[in-house]
């Protein structure tokens, strides 16, 4: 192990160490291969960017720098401190097989807990070293800038969220500049319904609200919300009046997968709406999801020459009717059923009477036409 870790350090004999342990099948050591090298790779840029040309010590010294005091775990790893030199012959040839038996959890191997624990440590510091480059403090240098970004420069839908002194970064002529990272996607109150959640209250306020194009002035202004607006959809419940609440001007209630409330009862009968209807029982269209559709053809949809267009269609799958109604609706369900039975069988016995009288009407012809040209 000490050897591996060895030929670890430098970069010029990785691919020996990579062989090295390939050929012994050190299973808990692969692992640790690609991470060693990367912590090689950032070590020797960021060497190279001190303006030092040593590729050895000083990559190692600047490793050691970027790791920090308190990665004791990943300077072990590295430099293999966990291994003592009476555990390992340092006389021994690289190319003799290596028949040590090295258990998985053996002194000098890492937990995944403290490996998970150094990649979070290695994130922070390369967010760090990110943003160590000055903010552009031109209003066209931030513009489509990698790292910054200005709200004026967002998309209808797009918003920064937090906005508090972890995601400012500086102002330009009075206007905060943001961190990219921190933009985050909107959505309207129904284009979070697609995605199966709600707005955590009714009386929500939109967290950006875009005034109508000046095409269409006379329209609503378009409310976004954000995601941490919102909650895992719930069926509504029945109203104060004991009505079934339907969204919005639709006949739809909403369930989108969920299961409806202990007073609301989801039936999925053929003919069902008509059964319903009939008895005048109070009944909504049950809604469990929505699909999305592709329409193409030579000019596509809203004319888009031939590039298809898109939508989203509800997905219907039955009624809900209250709770309370659903022994009248059983009853007047199987009535119309067997209504539908009895005026199926009569039709069916009207439609063989017709073709009998056809075919005895066909037979007398025939009878006619011989007697007359016999």
């Amino acid at each position: 192990w000490a050897k591996a870790y060895k030929h670890l350090l430098w970069p010029d004999a990785f691919g020996n160490a990579k062989d090295y342990l390939a050929d012994r099948n050190y299973g808990p050591l692969k692992h640790l291969v690609g991470k060693v090298q990367d912590l090689l790779n950032g070590a020797y840029s960021y060497n190279k960017s001190l303006g030092s040309t040593n590729n050895d010590d000083a990559s190692l010294a600047a490793l050691v720098a970027l790791l920090g005091d308190k990665d004791k775990a990943a300077e072990e790893m590295v430099f293999g401190a966990a291994v003592s030199s009476s555990e390992v012959d340092e006389t021994e040839n690289i190319s003799t097989p290596h028949t040590t038996v090295v258990s998985p959890n053996s002194k000098g191997f890492p937990p995944r807990k403290s490996f998970e624990s150094d990649c979070s440590r290695e994130n922070i510091q390369l967010e760090k070293l990110l943003y160590a480059e000055p903010v552009p403090t031109t209003l066209a240098d931030v513009k489509m800038h990698p790292l910054y970004v200005m709200e004026k420069d967002l998309q209808r839908h797009e918003a920064v969220y937090p906005k508090d002194k972890t995601s400012m970064m500086g102002t330009i002529r009075g206007a905060f500049v943001y961190k990219r990272t921190a933009v985050v996607a909107l959505r309207s109150r129904d284009g979070w319904l697609r995605e199966g959640r709600s707005l955590a209250t009714d009386d929500t306020q939109p967290y950006r609200v875009v005034p109508p194009p000046p095409s269409r002035p006379l329209a609503p202004a378009s409310k976004f919300y954000g995601y941490w607006q919102t909650m895992p959809f719930v069926p509504a419940p029945l109203t104060a009046a004991g009505h079934i609440p339907r969204h919005g001007n639709t006949n739809w209630y909403m369930l989108l997968g969920a299961a409806p409330p202990a007073t609301v009862t989801h039936i999925i009968k053929p003919q069902a709406a008509s059964v319903a209807r009939r008895v005048a029982i109070e009944f909504r269209q049950a809604i469990t999801g929505f699909d999305k559709k592709e329409w193409t053809g030579p000019s596509g949809a809203f004319g888009n020459k031939g590039k298809g267009g898109g939508g989203y269609e509800a997905r219907s799958e039955g009624i809900v009717i209250r709770t309370a109604d659903l022994s009248k609706f059983e009853t007047a369900h199987a009535e119309y059923l067997a209504l539908i039975e009895e005026q199926e069988a009569k039709r069916r016995s009207q439609r063989a009477r017709n073709w009998w009288n056809a075919f005895a009407q066909r037979l007398l012809a025939n009878d006619r036409v011989q007697m007359l040209f016999k």
